[in-house]
């Protein structure tokens, strides 16, 4: 039963050899070809293939002057631009709030849980250049996701992170969220 042979078990040689041929056998089987499923388009399921038309220009009927299509766009265009008509009429003191709000006076918290201080207040106010407030002037549009933030950074800030609300994930730099393509005056 169990015998040597030139120095290998015969039992173990066996078992090799017998997982070695299953596994064979699972590997060509597996790989064999496997039916090809058609699309019968008798089938119930997609009999609508045949019956409703498969144009977009049939489902349009009704709307060849397309007079109704063309007020609707001008007003949507209108409304959608509207930001880019006028300059924005806001003063320097009242784009400068976060400046107020957030301050060394009051505990706000960083990342670290931290206290920021003095320096992170300054350095954003730095950033935010309102020395050149208003020079640029331009129409733009947004080509991702952008954030609206209180200051030009990425960091977060929280008033306290151990009361429920006030910490992680509440950050209180983030104002609102502005979709990709909407057009901005920067």
């Amino acid at each position: 039963m169990w015998s040597r042979n030139s120095g290998r078990w015969i039992k173990g040689e066996r078992l090799k050899r017998f997982f070695f041929f299953f596994l064979s056998l699972f590997f060509f089987f597996g790989c064999s070809q496997k039916r090809l499923v058609t699309l019968d388009l008798n089938d119930s399921n997609v009999a609508e293939l045949k019956s409703m038309p498969q144009e977009p220009w049939a489902y349009l009927q009704g709307y060849e002057d397309a007079t109704v299509l063309k007020q609707a766009q001008s007003g949507y265009k209108e409304k959608f631009y509207r930001i880019w008509q006028e300059v924005p009429n806001i003063s320097k003191e009242e784009v400068m709030w976060p400046h107020r709000v957030f301050n060394e006076r009051k505990n706000f918290y960083g990342v670290n849980l931290k206290p920021l201080g003095a320096s992170f207040y300054k350095k954003m106010e730095n950033e935010a250049n309102f020395g050149a407030y208003m020079s640029l002037s331009k129409k733009a549009l947004t080509i991702r996701g952008t954030n609206i933030r209180a200051f030009p950074t990425d960091e977060r800030m929280f008033k306290h992170p151990n009361i429920p609300g006030e910490g992680f994930p509440f950050d209180y730099l983030q104002n609102s969220f502005i979709a990709a393509n909407k057009p901005l005056f920067v």
